[in-house]
């Protein structure tokens, strides 16, 4: 871990701070998707996809964080290096994504040569594609939206020079200042692009007069990140609840548990190739554990309640 994130207590490299809904994230290492918590470092290119009703917020690293809004994809690049995983190249593959410095990190002069030492980040998707400059604040909003090929960026840091296209064309926005851009799509409703040389791709269409950009757009982000936090755990407190419920209706329906009976039930389960039987008792217990290979057919691995049949 490098010296800055021991002095601020931060966790290096791409970590979720937090999230609303059941976000899908998956990690290039990984067949399956993850189960996600608040503080989870992830050691690998990772691909994050969002549902309407859902976000994620996510530390790029000690500078930058990513906001990845409802029905989005996004993906982070990098490399391992010593069990730390480095982001080199964030792309925005649809939807919103909100780009901004880490909030409450002040740097004094002293971590300057600390903060020099962080490699430039590529932000990129099927219409630009740019590295950020050392000490460059960001606070970018980025809507991307490849059925109509339309792309918006809202700039609300200082003078920022979006390199687009692969420094193609720069477009200079002053702070809460935006700019679009209007693809062009074919029959098939993929995007067009200009193929040139070593085989870059440069998307066909026009920019629109550049436009102001309201601070509140970011507000209805924040408060919008909120009211599905909330929801959230009004969600998992509701499950929370519903649990202790049916644990206390199943406490006065039955008197064994761990599976649920009535007295004199048998459960019948398969153990080690056996087929066993035993009994709810008068004191909640499951006793009387009889092997019964003679009707096997009566046992499963899974198990199940029902009447002894004695």
């Amino acid at each position: 871990m490098n010296l800055k994130s021991l002095k601020y207590g931060l966790m290096h490299g791409l970590v979720i701070m937090n999230f609303a809904g059941a976000p899908r994230v998956q990690l290039k290492n990984e067949e399956n998707k993850i189960k996600i918590k608040n503080s989870l470092s992830l050691k690998s290119d990772t691909n994050i996809q969002t549902d309407p009703n859902e976000y994620i917020v996510l530390k790029i690293n000690d500078r930058y964080q990513v906001t990845v809004l409802p029905d989005s994809i996004f993906t982070a690049d990098g490399k391992v290096d010593q069990n730390e995983f480095t982001v080199r190249s964030i792309a925005i593959l649809k939807g919103q994504i909100y780009i901004q410095d880490v909030p409450n990190m002040s740097l004094s002069s002293s971590d300057k040569t600390e903060v020099d030492l962080f490699e430039p980040l590529k932000i990129e998707s099927d219409f630009f594609s740019f590295l950020t400059e050392k000490n460059q604040k960001l606070s970018l909003l980025i809507d991307l939206n490849l059925k109509n090929a339309s792309l918006k960026v809202c700039n609300f840091s200082s003078d920022f020079k979006l390199k687009l296209f692969d420094h193609e064309i720069d477009q200079n926005l002053k702070p809460n200042e935006g700019v679009r851009f209007q693809g062009v799509l074919d029959k098939s409703g993929h995007v067009i692009y200009d193929i040139l040389l070593e085989k870059r791709k440069v998307p066909q269409g026009k920019w629109a007069a550049k436009e102001i950009c309201s601070q509140d757009q970011i507000k209805k982000i924040e408060d919008q990140v909120i009211q599905f936090r909330l929801k959230s755990m009004k969600d998992l407190e509701k499950s929370r609840l519903q649990k202790i419920a049916e644990k206390k209706r199943n406490d006065v329906l039955f008197l064994c548990h761990k599976p649920d009976s009535q007295l004199d039930q048998c459960h019948f389960i398969l153990r080690q190739n056996k087929c066993i039987r035993e009994r709810c008792n008068a004191e909640g217990k499951w006793a009387d554990q009889t092997e019964i290979s003679s009707i096997k057919n009566r046992c499963s691995i899974k198990g199940e309640v029902k009447d002894c049949g004695y």
